[in-house]
């Protein structure tokens, strides 16, 4: 199958330490932006960039748009690891946004994938990276660890069916639902809801700001993130890609990034852009066609907690996406 072009501190039995703190800070960022009618529970668990703070103070004080870098002792279970990676901290110029943005809209308007759909449901392939700092009981010593996830999900078309699985965390046999209310925001669309949405940049842009008032690190940071939602684990119409371009490239502070590298290796290009808390936000295309690989977090200033410049804090790539017959149904490669 080949990718949908252009266009996730309390007492456990060990083993369990990893899977709830991923699930406790997805759930910080989920409840927080429901509670403000924003967000359904069936966001994407693509985790955003991470940060040293307590999961359970962050909860309890209604923190939005943030989530935390996890630290865990070393009873934590056997996850799949690898080495941090690093990227140059200094990577980035705002020369040449609007033309990449002006070759990726060409490219997407030779796009037909996505105006009918041609299934019931959406079948996205993914891997993410998200670095946390383990803790050794013993002698006070910490260090950085990278844990990866690959997931398999499918999505009905108005998002209130959906189906989990994955690995890297503590899961049921078979996988676990991702029923919700369905509808969609604009932090976690269904395919009905990006049908919907106007592919007038300005229009986009305005509704991405009104909506996400309030949240996040900043009114740009959080539209720039939004943009990201909208690209990651989803299908968008191929008619909806331009007007997300443009929408990225309007933003105060939009980045050229010559070479990004997402979650299975590949290198590309990015459009990005540094939040105010040091870190810079990265949604990486092909070089050649443009097609959505993934996203990255780099720090980009020394962190308190001692994640250091240049690492590479966060993740993603999309391995897979398309429009299958039924649920739990893989498209041929």
């Amino acid at each position: 199958m080949s990718e949908h072009p252009v266009p996730p501190s309390f007492d456990l039995p060990p083993g369990r330490h990893e899977f709830h703190k991923e699930r406790l800070m997805t759930q910080i960022d989920t409840s927080t932006r429901t509670s403000r009618g924003t967000r359904t529970p069936r966001r994407s668990f693509f985790l955003r960039p991470a940060f040293a703070l307590p999961a359970l103070a962050l909860l309890a004080a209604g923190i939005t748009g943030v989530v935390v870098t996890q630290r865990s002792d070393d009873s934590a279970p056997a996850a799949i690891t690898e080495p941090a990676q690093f990227a140059d901290p200094d990577a980035g110029s705002p020369s040449g946004v609007n033309q990449l943005v002006n070759r990726m809209v060409l490219v997407a308007a030779t796009r037909k994938e996505g105006a009918t759909p041609t299934g019931d449901w959406v079948y996205i392939n993914s891997k993410s990276t998200n670095i946390f700092i383990r803790g050794n009981a013993d002698n006070g010593e910490e260090k950085q660890v990278s844990t990866v996830s690959n997931r398999e999900t499918w999505n009905s078309l108005d998002g209130t069916k959906g189906w989990l699985i994955q690995s890297g965390v503590d899961q049921k046999a078979g996988g676990e639902t991702l029923d919700g209310p369905g509808g969609g925001t604009l932090n976690g669309p269904s395919y009905a809801f990006l049908a919907a949405l106007t592919t007038d940049p300005d229009a986009l842009l305005a509704r991405i700001y009104a909506e996400t008032k309030g949240m996040g690190n900043g009114p740009d940071s959080e539209a720039f993130t939004t943009i990201g939602d909208l690209l990651g684990e989803s299908y968008p119409p191929a008619a909806l890609y331009p007007a997300l371009y443009r929408a990225a490239a309007k933003i105060p502070g939009v980045l050229v990034v010559d070479d990004a590298v997402d979650a299975s290796g590949r290198h590309g290009i990015a459009l990005a852009r540094v939040d105010e808390l040091g870190s810079r936000e990265e949604l990486i295309f092909d070089k050649k066609d443009y097609t959505f690989l993934g996203q990255r977090s780099v720090r980009t200033t020394d962190d308190a907690d001692g994640i250091k410049a240049g690492t590479v804090t966060f993740s993603s790539a999309i391995l897979a996406r398309a429009l299958v017959g039924e649920m739990k149904q893989v498209p041929a490669n």
